[in-house]
């Protein structure tokens, strides 16, 4: 293996982790925002007026849909996945089956397990990375980012004063968070060799115990 492949391997092996921490972060928010959202509709009292939950609603879609751009920026400058895919079709001899079983077979994993699973997660035989699956992907993350790129960089980042329409949905943002996490889970194998299990952390205590008082004494304006 070259140099180059090396260091490129290395990069990019490092980036997965930097990846994993945003996906994992949009999913924590948004299990947080949904739960909220749940409390809120159990409770007649706080539902009427509504601006507090419009206030984290339209927070929410701006720091998320911020987030999942940043994840799909295409700036070589930035660790994102669509850079992350860029260089891996670009060099795709660096997700090679021979550094695969370089690095990973051992007295216990053995060589006919690597290329069993080397075979499952890039191609049943190939050498390196399929670059028309690698190309795909690509098109399915911008396809899936683009609303939410076009309503940052019109509304959140430059407050476009033009006619604007393209407000994206919550669907948009489900449906953009769960590709990155497939995006995620498919290089995690790739490059630690290891299934990711549920990408939402478990608490070890009870986040909604701030809903559990009084926000406010009832002498409080």
């Amino acid at each position: 293996m070259g140099s180059m492949s090396d260091e490129l391997y290395k990069k990019w092996d490092g980036w997965i982790e930097v990846l994993g921490d945003e996906v994992i972060n949009l999913y924590t928010q948004r299990h947080i925002y949904t739960e909220v959202h749940k409390i809120l509709e159990g409770n007649p009292i706080v539902q009427q007026p509504d601006d507090f939950f419009f206030w984290v609603s339209v927070w929410y879609s701006s720091s998320m849909s911020v987030a999942i751009r940043k994840l799909a920026d295409k700036d070589k400058d930035s660790i994102s996945f669509r850079t992350l895919l860029e260089g891996i079709k670009n060099n795709p001899e660096v997700i090679a089956r021979t550094r695969f079983k370089q690095f990973f077979v051992d007295g216990n994993y053995r060589e006919f397990l690597a290329d069993a699973d080397f075979d499952r997660y890039v191609g049943t035989g190939n050498e390196y990375i399929d670059l028309s699956v690698v190309q795909n992907e690509i098109d399915e993350l911008i396809l899936k980012t683009s609303k939410l790129k076009h309503y940052v960089d019109k509304r959140v980042a430059h407050h476009d004063k033009k006619e604007f329409n393209a407000i994206p949905k919550y669907s948009d943002l489900d449906e953009a968070i769960e590709f990155l996490g497939t995006l995620y889970k498919r290089y995690f194998l790739i490059f630690k060799c290891l299934s990711h299990g549920d990408l939402l952390p478990r608490w070890g205590y009870d986040w909604k115990k701030v809903f559990r008082y009084p926000w406010l004494s009832s002498r409080e304006p």
